[in-house]
């Protein structure tokens, strides 16, 4: 986080980790609100495809099935996109000036982290114990829920690589479609707006396949589900995968970030790219 001697910055304004979690919640909403649009309108389309596509097609997009599994998916759509990856494009006046410092940079990191996790984590984790109530599965349902509060910490943390390796400044449809020549601009930008719901989910796949599998080394039941003992395991494991994954992850990004800083100066500084 700093030392308290780092807090406050040659602009006089306040720094500490506590101010700028404050400032980024303020920015999240504030007008034009594009963090909870993009994760308002994800939300939206996972209901919509949910419940009003036929069952053999929601079985092809939707490789988990089940009450318990909407939550997971409604999760893992709300973090894939830009929000969780474009962390240095979307916020250019705070995030470029502290490049020249790690320390500060990582923190703007870890700001950003919580706040989208905490945005995305708390409805998922609301939805899966509403959906245990209703389902009759109170134990299952309050376990899902433990693991999505946790979830998406780790996932964003590692989603923000995509954005550090290939930033862009988001601009409004009406400015890239003026601008849209040469093609070869455009069409990176399509590509960085489309790649995260490709990209993005395999993240916290890849943190809940390993407690799944103690899950089920543990032990299961005629149905084919968990014992309580092997849920408890399961969700003790994917909580302390996801806060490695965080913590982890937040180093990797500062590090490629400070080491990239001034091919992301420029292309930061046309909005072209």
């Amino acid at each position: 986080m700093g030392s308290a001697r780092d807090a406050v910055s040659v602009d006089k304004r306040d720094h500490s980790f506590r101010a700028d979690l404050r400032d980024e919640f303020v920015r999240v909403f504030r007008f034009p609100w594009e963090d909870l649009v993009a994760v308002a309108v994800n939300a939206g389309l996972v209901v919509g495809l949910w419940f009003l596509l036929p069952q053999a097609v929601k079985d092809w997009l939707f490789i988990p099935q089940g009450p318990a599994a909407f939550a997971v998916v409604l999760e893992t759509w709300m973090l894939a996109d830009v929000p969780a990856t474009n962390v240095i494009g979307k916020d250019v006046d705070t995030m470029v000036p502290a490049l020249d410092n790690p320390t500060r940079f990582e923190q703007l990191l870890r700001v950003k982290s919580i706040t989208l996790s905490l945005l995305v984590g708390i409805p998922s984790a609301v939805v899966s114990i509403l959906i245990g109530i209703y389902d009759g599965s109170y134990v299952s349902g309050f376990f899902i829920a433990c693991v999505l509060l946790a979830l998406p910490f780790g996932t964003t943390s590692i989603a923000a690589w995509l954005g550090i390796l290939i930033p862009y400044r988001p601009l409004p449809l009406r400015w890239r479609w003026a601008h849209r020549k040469p093609w070869r601009a455009t069409i990176r930008w399509a590509s960085l707006v489309i790649l995260p719901y490709l990209l993005v989910p395999i993240v916290p796949c890849l943190l809940l396949a390993p407690a799944i599998l103690v899950g089920f080394a543990i032990g299961r039941v005629d149905d084919g589900r968990m014992t309580t003992t092997a849920t408890v395991a399961a969700t003790i494991v994917a909580c302390a995968l996801s806060a490695v994954a965080f913590v982890v992850g937040l180093r990797v990004s500062a590090y490629l970030a400070i080491r990239r800083r001034e091919r992301i100066r420029s292309l930061l500084a046309d909005p072209a790219p």
